[in-house]
């Protein structure tokens, strides 16, 4: 990629309509991913780079590396299942080794360019399968000159309708345009500079400074991160809402407990309850694994809401853990009012619950659902505060429609997300951490296994009279490893009832499979829906097909569905090798070092924005390198906004426009 010429009549914040290759339906398509401007693109970093220079032989790659690979294709096909068609190539490299690129969903015929002794270049996460190593969806191109000669390759987010060419063009143009600077703190780099490192635009870095781009750590992404730490700074500044201040007693609550909590439980409950008793709205993360008493603490905080005449909220992923967490906080909180909304609630109730939640004294103190709190219908007067559970399985945008400036919110999670455990990391997001299991609770054990062994395995659990669990990534598999086909195979070889649960049954057939399989025993075949929620004591073993396509934190959260009871819980992760994210999983039970692993492999997303994992915005830089850049802006943001309040310089603008952004509401941790 090279830049184009400067042209003196494009300036830096200009339009991206009307730009070359850049029509109204390509601009609304870029405008979704956040690209309004041209300047927007300067930091839109790539998610990673393919590395000409580190081109190797197909049979020195490891399973679950990534890696960019050139070869001659030997055969190009596509092969039809059912109503599916696969578009299939092999490679061969100079040292007579095979590697299978595969495309799922094609259509039509082999396209042209896969020809019969083409050389093709593709980059891609490698796989160790029984037909030898592939790569699923790679990207890939003709390998020519122009390819030989760009060493380093950005590769960004996709973004549906926007071609990889039209992209490069404009991220090009950006980097050739005058911008207006603000003062930079040294030995940051200006913004053009870092954004033609960050684009690998020429020239290239060598060496040290070629490797810390190749990891996300180069001056370029300090830069990134200090622009996004900054814009955090500023909002947190310009953040004028006041949230009621809650002072609500605890004592009764605590008094009728049948257990005493736990020191760090304590510790907990009087760091929330300070937080609420100002009008600074509060930011917290708790966090602890399965059974540490998060829910108690959650009880404590809405008391003090309700205790001082305002509504809680209390947000749950799913229909069957907002069922459960409301009779939970019915028996905590005794004569509080608590009303239930999801899905399934019928058409009365649901009519009479809305009413209710309209009018800020109405008839109920509590309200706890699902998405179903997210309707424009719905109208919750009078909320003091949210408390979300499990807040690693809603997005962003989901988290804030219902906090705003003047909320308190308390996020729940065992394995938070690296968006927000990010925030936390950085001193925007406090934490409070139950690190104390109750007395008596099992431990649960997690090793490697194959399938034969895993089968052994569930023979034995259930002639001890155990309930096991046998989880699969997807409804269906061309590799035979989704529910469907697995409930059948497992049908054919074990002597009790197999039961099915996965999101496209309606929500009463999986309810009485869930019944069935608490009633009559036997092995529950499901997707993840069961990764919260389900509470059965009795479940004793848990198997998990390809977990390399599961995030830490989910099966983390899955394997806490086993050893609930007084037996001792296993989990058996059924996978052709043993990458570093299951070797974590194997050796830790610690839901926060593994969140915080996650973090590190996923990068923590975009803060100031709405991506809640992944690779840049912020990179995963090192700890001690984010806290001084942290340092920096906060330093930065204070010079700012006492020479310029309402970010009218010129210099400005770009921040003022990424606030306004933020204004928004997409600033949920």
């Amino acid at each position: 990629m090279s830049p184009s010429k400067s042209s003196p009549t494009i300036a830096a914040d200009a339009p991206l309509l009307g730009l070359p290759g850049v029509g109204p339906k390509t601009a609304e398509r870029l405008a979704a991913a956040g690209l309004e401007r041209l300047s927007d693109l300067l930091l839109f970093a790539p998610r990673r780079y393919d590395d000409a220079g580190a081109l190797r032989p197909f049979a020195t790659l490891q399973e679950g590396e990534r890696a960019y690979v050139e070869g001659t294709i030997t055969r190009a096909s596509v092969k039809r299942f059912f109503r599916r068609a696969t578009l299939e190539v092999v490679i061969e490299d100079e040292a007579h080794g095979n590697l299978l690129l595969r495309w799922f969903r094609h259509r039509g015929e082999v396209p042209a360019r896969y020809v019969v002794g083409a050389r093709v270049r593709a980059a891609g996460k490698l796989r160790i399968a029984q037909r030898g190593r592939e790569m699923i969806q790679p990207t890939c191109d003709v390998a020519n000159e122009a390819t030989r000669e760009l060493s380093l390759r950005p590769r960004y987010a996709p973004i549906q309708g926007v071609s990889s060419a039209v992209l490069g063009k404009l991220v090009a143009l950006a980097c050739s345009v005058r911008v207006d600077e603000f003062v930079v703190p040294a030995p940051l780099p200006d913004l053009l500079t870092a954004a033609r490192e960050l684009h690998a635009l020429p020239p290239l870095p060598e060496g040290d400074a070629r490797q810390a781009l190749l990891e996300g750590r180069s001056r370029g992404h300090q830069r990134l991160a200090f622009e996004e730490l900054l814009v955090l700074r500023l909002s947190a500044r310009d953040e004028g809402g006041r949230a009621p201040v809650l002072v609500g007693t605890t004592a009764k609550l605590l008094a009728g407990l049948p257990y005493a909590p736990t020191a760090t439980q304590r510790r907990a409950i009087d760091e929330v309850i300070a937080a609420l008793a100002t009008t600074r709205p509060m930011r917290r993360l708790l966090t602890g694994d399965v059974g540490t008493g998060k829910t108690l603490v959650a009880a404590c905080a809405i008391e003090a809401c309700v205790g001082s005449g305002h509504r809680a909220a209390f947000l749950a992923p799913t229909a069957l853990l907002a069922e459960q967490q409301a009779d939970a906080l019915r028996s905590m909180l005794g004569g509080r009012r608590v009303a239930l909304l999801h899905s399934g609630t019928s058409a009365k109730e649901r009519a009479r619950t809305l009413t209710g939640l309209a009018d800020a004294h109405g008839p109920i103190d509590v309200v706890v659902g699902t998405h179903a709190l997210f309707e424009e219908r719905v109208q919750l007067a009078g909320l003091g505060l949210v408390v979300i559970d499990e807040q690693q399985r809603f997005g962003v945008r989901q988290r804030a429609a219902l906090s705003s400036a003047t909320v308190h919110q308390l996020s729940l999670s065992a394995t938070p997300i690296p968006r927000t455990l990010a925030l936390a990391l950085r001193g925007l997001v406090e934490v409070s951490h139950l690190s104390e299991r109750p007395p008596g609770r099992a431990r649960i054990t997690t090793a490697l296994s194959t399938r034969p062994k895993a089968l052994t395995a569930v023979r034995d659990e259930l002639e001890r009279g155990g309930l096991v669990y046998w989880i699969c990534p997807t409804i269906d598999s061309l590799e035979g490893r989704g529910v469907l086909e697995v409930e059948r195979w497992l049908g054919t070889h074990v002597h009790v009832p197999v039961h099915l649960c996965h999101g496209q049954q309606p929500v009463t057939e999986r309810a009485e499979q869930l019944r069935s399989f608490r009633a009559l025993g036997g092995v529950l075949v499901a997707t993840t829906v069961v990764e919260v929620g389900l509470d059965i004591p009795e479940a004793t073993l848990m198997v998990v097909e390809s977990p390399e396509r599961l995030g830490l934190a989910t099966l983390h959260q899955l394997r806490g569905r086993v050893g609930r009871g007084e037996k001792p819980g296993r989990c058996l992760l059924v996978a052709e090798a043993k990458t570093p994210r299951l070797a974590l999983l194997v050796a830790s039970e610690d839901g926060q070092a593994i969140a915080e692993a996650d973090l590190q492999l996923r990068g923590m997303g975009e803060l100031q924005g709405v991506e809640q994992s992944g690779f840049p915005s912020l990179p995963p830089l090192p700890a001690e390198m984010l806290e001084r850049l942290a340092r920096l802006a906060e330093e930065t943001a204070a010079h700012i906004t006492g020479e310029d309040p309402a970010l009218r310089a010129p210099g400005h603008q770009r921040l003022a426009r990424a606030l306004a952004r933020r204004r928004t509401g997409y600033d949920s941790a």
